[in-house]
């Protein structure tokens, strides 16, 4: 019945379309008397009810259309010879020109030209026009040879990337015809409308794109908010993104990062961290463009520190800084004569080149700077990129290596579900040459832990490669991440015969796991390794540890790192006083409790429910069943709610102690409703409207106060 009533409210979204072109058109601050306002309206009356549709969904439910959707697993020996095949044909495209002696020479190899194979070639071969002529004869071959919507979207986004618009739109029209349009091969032909300036040309798209039937993804409205915010139409691309709510569509990281791309464009920091904020509420994980916007909106005012604090935090998640994503800023800065700023920011991002690197990369951004003829470079066209940040380098980068799977790391690991005999014997049939990088980013892909930790240990015997930090680092992490505790102690002991050293944040992971785990030993452990490791210890450091040991029960070792924290410098948080007194209060130790309870309260900080649910458990444990009685009916005075597991101690209290008024009194008060799945799920949802409010308002607020200035 939602459906149903939601299809029928669609109807005149279909026909407001086109007054976006008499709103682009219109004359700058004259009033826009078009539908597009009732649209607005008409959205926000009953935005609440995209609650429960959007909530309807589960992310299983989701996870489980966006596999029905994917094409069907191959055999893994198949995948990776068509792989193989795939790099031969590449590399015959590249060595020649397209002539009849190239066509000769693929028509007489042993190359099997199946459709993956040529969608590989048109997509990675550097010369446009050799593809599309490979393209054009391999459609030849065989006229009943199937051509899939997957390898006219290839085509349409190589045209559209080189702005050859014309050649895009006759692309088009033959998918079409042929009945194998999908949003793909539309979104593709609206970025590149984007790329080129054409308002009318992405809207013309949108709009055939509804009239074939075909639902919007959350790609396809990412590109047209992507149009309405480069075309200054900020009220317009905020509606859109409600709109996609509506449709059940919950936002992704290009969409978020769109949003922080023109915010930052237009100095609105506070707007952009507010929504990259909440993007971890949401549980997505920022990519390497939506750093590089943050840091070329920092980059602006001269904010160098905001810029380390955000280069640290991309490593902190794992991501590395590509010298091709930040391209922009580091030139940018250069221009601006602005050289000692770019060199601090590369000694942050990447530690281990010498001094001498850093400086002949800065000479050779200035090189670039002083030949290279001036050429628009816009950081958002990536977002149409289809591919990882992680691989985000150019075909000849790829095509350079002696490995193909540079070229398709999630295509392999989709292909690598589980681990036997025969996987191994495939692997090794398939010659690759394995080096540090290849394995890594394997390893952070393959979903399955032990499937991950086979493909380890199998990759270490074959000739040539040895593991490093950097592959330790992936395993080491998604090891942390599973809590397989048993296997992190092993690898620990590996490091240290081989004298590697991990990021810090590693370290900081594994802390992490020990305090879930309750391993108070282990965690003094990792700490002793990681400071014989010449690393110093940071506040997550500390902290990570003190929860551990409060979690294993360890709480005078707690209040000891405490201190030995606050000595070198690090000032103790809320949370880890919080750890300390907790840690004594339930142990009965309630004056030391107090004591470390009074210096937080010097500091000023804001005191947590656990702190007093403590209090209550440890006055319980030593029977002043009075003060803990006290204490709970002054945390629900001060509109605290104590936990469900606060009320069955002091319920198992009283009735250990014979108190049955005490006992009548407060068992029914302990049925403490737990948060509900519908509740965290509309919390989410909250969240993806403070992203339409914070986007929408802050350019709102610049239109009125240029309203002011002109009267």
């Amino acid at each position: 019945m939602l459906c149903s009533y939601f299809r029928f409210s669609m109807q005149p979204v279909t026909c407001i379309l086109p007054c976006y072109k008499r709103l682009a058109d219109s004359i700058p601050g004259s009033p826009l008397n078009s539908s597009f306002g009732f649209f607005r309206t008409y959205w926000r009356s009953f935005h609440f009810q995209a609650i429960d549709h959007i909530s309807s969904q589960t992310d299983n439910e989701r996870s489980t259309g966006l596999r029905a959707i994917k094409r069907s697993r191959q055999d893994l020996t198949v995948f990776l010879k068509q792989v193989l095949d795939s790099c031969n044909v590449v590399k015959i495209l590249n060595e020649r020109p397209w002539d009849e002696v190239t066509a000769g020479v693929l028509k007489s190899s042993s190359l099997k030209l199946t459709p993956y194979v040529v969608f590989q070639a048109i997509k990675l071969c550097l010369d446009l026009d050799n593809s599309l002529e490979f393209y054009r004869w391999w459609r030849a071959l065989d006229d009943t040879m199937c051509v899939d919507s997957r390898l006219y979207a290839v085509v349409l986004h190589r045209l559209g990337s080189t702005q050859r618009i014309e050649e895009m739109e006759a692309v088009g029209k033959e998918c079409e015809s042929n009945c194998k349009a999908t949003t793909a091969t539309f979104t593709v032909q609206i970025a590149a409308y984007k790329k080129v300036g054409n308002l009318d040309g992405a809207l013309h798209t949108w709009r055939r794109m509804e009239k074939s039937g075909l639902k919007p993804s959350s790609s396809a409205f990412s590109a047209i908010i992507d149009v309405f915010a480069s075309f200054k139409l900020y009220e317009e691309a905020a509606d859109t993104y409600l709109l996609s709510l509506w449709e059940g569509l919950y936002p992704n990281v290009t969409t978020l990062s769109i949003f922080i791309h023109h915010l930052a464009l237009a100095g609105k920091m506070n707007s952009a961290m507010a929504i990259f904020n909440d993007m971890c509420k949401m549980r997505i994980k920022p990519k390497l463009w939506t750093y590089a916007s943050l840091m070329q909106g920092y980059a602006g005012p001269g904010d160098i520190d905001a810029i380390v604090k955000l280069v640290r935090n991309l490593k902190d998640i794992g991501l590395r800084p590509h010298r091709a994503r930040f391209r922009k800023l580091f030139r940018d800065l250069i221009r601006e004569q602005r050289q000692e700023d770019a060199l601090l920011i590369m000694k942050e991002m990447w530690p281990e080149f010498s001094s001498k690197d850093l400086r002949d990369l800065i000479h050779h951004y200035q090189d670039v700077l002083r030949n290279e003829e001036q050429h628009c470079e816009s950081s958002m066209s990536e977002t149409s990129d289809s591919s990882d940040d992680e691989n985000g380098d150019n075909s000849s980068k790829i095509l350079s290596s002696d490995s193909p799977l540079l070229w398709n790391f999630d295509g392999f690991v989709r292909h690598l579900n589980s681990w036997s005999v025969t996987t191994a014997l495939a692997l090794g049939n398939a010659k690759i040459k394995w080096n540090s990088f290849i394995v890594s980013e394997m390893i952070k892909r393959i979903n399955r832990v032990d499937v991950a930790w086979k493909f380890f240990i199998w990759v270490e015997g074959q000739q040539g490669f040895t593991h490093d930090e950097l592959t330790y680092t992936e395993m080491m992490s998604l090891l942390s991440n599973e809590g397989n505790i048993a296997t992190v102690k092993q690898i620990l002991v590996e490091l240290q015969s081989r004298q590697l050293n991990l990021p810090l944040s590693i370290y900081n992971k594994v802390l992490q796991m020990c305090a879930v785990k309750k391993d108070g030993d282990f965690a003094i452990d990792v700490f002793n390794h990681l400071c014989s490791a010449g690393l110093e210890p940071d506040v997550m450091t500390y902290e990570q540890l003190i929860h551990a040991l409060y979690e294993c029960g360890s709480y005078w070792q707690a209040a000891t790192v405490l201190e030995e924290r606050e000595k070198v410098g690090f000032l103790p948080t809320a949370r880890s006083y919080s750890y300390v007194i907790c840690g004594l209060a339930e142990a009965g130790q309630i004056e030391y409790a107090k004591a470390y309870y009074f210096k937080m309260h010097d500091r000023k900080f804001e005191f947590l429910d656990q702190i007093f649910s403590a209090f209550i458990y440890g006055f319980c444990k030593i029977g002043k069943l009075q003060k803990a009685e006290q204490l709970l009916e002054q945390m629900r005075n001060a509109g605290m709610q104590p936990s469900e597991k606060i009320y069955n101690m002091m319920v198992q209290a009283f009735k250990q102690a014979g108190k049955k008024i005490e006992l009548c009194k407060i068992e029914p008060q302990r049925k403490v409703p737990l948060p509900s799945k519908s509740l965290i799920k509309q919390q989410k949802f909250e969240a993806c409207l403070r992203v339409y409010g914070a986007f929408k308002d802050s350019f709102a607020e610049s239109d009125d106060m240029q309203l002011y200035a002109t009267g």
